[in-house]
């Protein structure tokens, strides 16, 4: 099975060998300054929710502006339709077959943590990169291991900010959520497994955010959260090759927006959850263009190599079985 994720891997290998091949003796201030790679991974979004691939309801102008302006890769495909094995397969470029990562990791009912993670003897892209001397760091989802020996900072990656489980609340949840669910997400969860059930998930998607090794927490709303937080490690890089991995909180359930968002799409409504996913789609397009604009203010963008992708395509809850609409409207 082809993969976009092979293709981002060799894509970087090539460039690092090429500009390694093109340097001539001499000084290191000589030398060509290696390129910044930055990978934008977006979580459950649909092929076609995005202009560039057809979508007419959800304006999507940073995403598309990216596809006019490169490569689109239209015959990858990712590894695997779940989580953890895309993105080990991301991380790796490796199948995750090889070494075993071959479904979703999700903590255990009792003791909140799960015991498995990506192979500590698996390289990855961050490890091969900081050891080339760039600053790395991974922002947002990690979700292939919440143990510290699997930790993004053990795993070649300088600085971490995000959470470690499947989703995450994008706005912090009230008190009363826990044993009173109002998110479609959560009800569905509340009908099928029972009040226990619906805090499992509470506590799953309301999983601490870290800085590093350290929880930290989160004020706002999580997709501007992690735009900011991947313009800032940006700024503090700029004079040094850089690798950034942000695997946006979107547009895993729950799925939630501001009012700033929301109002963009006043045709649209939550029937099928088609407005928060195109409202927070919106949010997280915003700050593709931030981020594309903080590039051409520090003059990197020539010198920065961009890779968008989805991890596994659209999440089949946007489409609900008639009995989870029918749990939702008995609310």
């Amino acid at each position: 099975m082809r993969s976009p994720y092979f293709s981002i891997l060799a894509a970087i290998s090539v460039i690092i060998l090429a500009v390694g091949a093109g340097a001539s003796p001499g000084s290191a201030a000589t030398q060509p300054r290696p390129p910044n790679f930055i990978v934008i991974l977006i979580d459950d979004l649909g092929h076609g929710d995005v202009g560039c691939y057809g979508c007419k309801d959800i304006p999507t102008p940073n995403i598309d502006s990216l596809a006019r302006n490169g490569v689109r890769f239209n015959n990858g495909y990712s590894t695997c339709a779940v989580c953890t094995p895309a993105r080990a397969a991301l991380l790796t470029g490796r199948y995750q077959q090889r070494y075993g990562l071959e479904w979703v990791l999700s903590p255990h009912k009792k003791t909140g943590v799960c015991q498995y993670g990506l192979d500590e003897r698996e390289l990855t892209l961050g490890g091969l990169l900081r050891k080339a001397g760039y600053a790395t760091a991974a922002i947002g989802k990690w979700h292939v291991g919440d143990r510290e020996p699997f930790f993004p900072t053990r795993r070649g990656f300088d600085y971490f900010y995000g959470y470690l489980e499947a989703g995450h609340y994008s706005l912090n949840p009230s008190l009363d959520e826990k044993d009173h669910p109002t998110h479609p997400w959560f009800r569905w969860a509340l009908a099928n497994g029972g009040i226990e059930g619906a805090r499992y998930y509470y506590d799953y998607y309301n999983a601490p955010v870290y800085r590093n090794n350290e929880r930290a927490g989160f004020q706002g709303y999580l997709p501007e959260v992690l735009t900011q937080e991947s313009i800032q490690f940006i700024e503090q890089n700029k004079k040094r090759p850089f690798f950034l991995y942000l695997a946006h909180v979107g547009m895993h359930t729950p799925v939630q927006a501001t009012a700033k968002y929301l109002q963009r799409f006043p045709a649209l409504n939550d029937d099928h959850m088609r407005l928060s996913y195109a409202a927070e789609l919106s949010a997280v397009d915003d700050g593709i263009g931030d981020i594309m604009a903080k590039l051409r203010e520090l003059n990197l963008e020539t010198n920065t190599v961009v890779f968008f992708s989805s991890d596994n395509g659209g999440p089949s809850f946007w489409k609900p079985r008639p009995e989870i609409l029918d749990t939702i409207k008995a609310g």
